[in-house]
């Protein structure tokens, strides 16, 4: 009698393991494991005054790799790395350290958001992430060799990059 009470609870405990890695986002940022695969958080910078702006004011389109704000923009995209702070918008970015704290460049192959950060600046993390990632303002990318690609649909400003 033990053993036909064991089978079903092992079925039972195996189904439910097999339907906990199932989730109703498809490539949207809305789950953990994308936002664990997200490196980097972008925010709009005015390169004339070196302070972060308002993220609508920059392009949708990230250029190659995220580097710019596309042909005669006046405003960049800055990409802070996981783990580090970022500024809010105002705030000065010179008192981060490029290369350290942000990049101008995300590197192929890395995954991130653009847009979609915290106003009053914070810490980029997976929660960060996550929600910038579903931000209407927040696209979630991906650096490859031939430019940059989105990845899921993210609300009204998901727009394709090129």
């Amino acid at each position: 009698m033990r053993k036909s009470a064991a089978v079903p609870l092992v079925i039972t405990s195996s189904l439910a393991l097999a339907l906990s890695g199932c989730s109703g986002s498809s490539g949207s940022g809305g789950g953990d494991t994308a936002s664990d695969d997200l490196q980097y958080q972008g925010v709009c910078v005015d390169p004339n005054t070196g302070q972060r702006v308002d993220d609508d004011v920059c392009d949708d389109d990230d250029g190659y790799h995220g580097s710019g704000g596309g042909v005669g923009s006046a405003f960049l995209w800055y990409y802070f790395l996981r783990g580090r702070a970022f500024p809010a918008v105002g705030a000065p970015v010179s008192t981060f350290r490029e290369g350290s704290d942000y990049v101008r460049s995300v590197p192929t192959g890395s995954s991130y958001v653009s847009g979609g950060a915290d106003k009053a600046g914070g810490t980029v993390s997976s929660s960060s992430l996550r929600t910038a990632a579903q931000a209407p303002s927040g696209r979630v990318l991906s650096a490859s060799e031939s430019g940059t690609t989105v990845r899921g649909g993210l609300g009204s400003g998901s727009k394709a990059g090129s």
